[in-house]
């Protein structure tokens, strides 16, 4: 292999700058290695045997954060069947009660499909989920704080965005011209691929949302949830403040 660049670390740095996930990847597993050999250390030095039963602590025993969304382990058409119900008994038994909750589409819905979705059913948008649909992307989230769902999303995907995304092809363009690694040539090929046809899609009308928090009374919500591109209207179990999860279009 070629002696690296000296400038092949500096972008190298940036590129990790942009994508944090692979350094909270990396320092993770450091973390979780570490882990493993205290426990290891800590059992030899009291004579426990690996066989031996553990009992859990308070804190490991204690209840996670309220999460409305698909849990792991269930089915995922289980998961919707249930909610649906809960729904419909939930509308029949308070309708008048003004809840939040969160709908999933069926599909990436454009910005001016999901304003006219909003405008016509007659709910309150909270929080925006969206995603651009290609493999490196994560979900995101953006809170309307009373702007319209255009204005919201605007923020979220229009020019800084893609601007960012720019500037993050260039990066990964530079590290191509001095990596001699085929490992990590591939991924970057590939991402720089995905940031091109990324930007590309931003620069059109994109279907980029596919779920969206809404609040409105359960009589609205249960009307909502027969609607034919609405995937589920998925409402909080429990009195603990909910964190909300839409259905990606792709799950299946």
């Amino acid at each position: 292999m070629r002696d690296i660049p000296p400038n092949f670390v500096d972008r190298s740095k940036g590129y990790l700058r942009a994508h944090p996930e692979v350094t909270m990847f990396a320092v993770g597993a450091l973390i979780f290695s570490a882990g493993l050999i205290t426990v290891f250390l800590t059992r030899a030095g009291s004579g426990d045997s690996p066989s031996q039963e553990q009992r859990p602590s308070v804190a490991a025993a204690g209840t996670a954060p309220a999460r409305t969304g698909p849990q792991g382990g269930e089915p995922l058409d289980s998961y919707i069947s249930r909610k649906r119900t809960l729904l419909t008994q939930s509308a029949a038994t308070q309708p008048r009660r003004v809840v939040q909750a969160v709908i999933s589409f069926d599909s990436y819905r454009k910005v001016g499909d999901v304003a006219n979705f909003i405008r016509s059913n007659k709910v309150e948008a909270l929080v925006i989920h969206w995603r651009i649909p290609l493999p490196i992307f994560e979900p995101m989230q953006a809170p309307t704080s009373g702007r319209s769902v255009t204005e919201t999303v605007a923020d979220a995907i229009g020019p800084q965005r893609i601007a960012e995304l720019t500037a993050e092809l260039k990066e990964l363009e530079s590290l191509l011209r001095d990596v001699d690694d085929p490992d990590f040539e591939a991924v970057y090929r590939e991402d720089a691929e995905s940031h091109r046809k990324a930007i590309a899609l931003l620069k059109s009308d994109p279907g980029v949302i596919f779920a969206v928090v809404v609040k409105a009374q359960l009589s609205q919500l249960a009307k909502v949830g027969l609607v034919s591109d609405v995937r589920l209207v998925d409402l909080p179990e429990g009195p603990a403040p909910p964190e909300f999860v839409g259905i990606l279009p792709e799950q299946l």
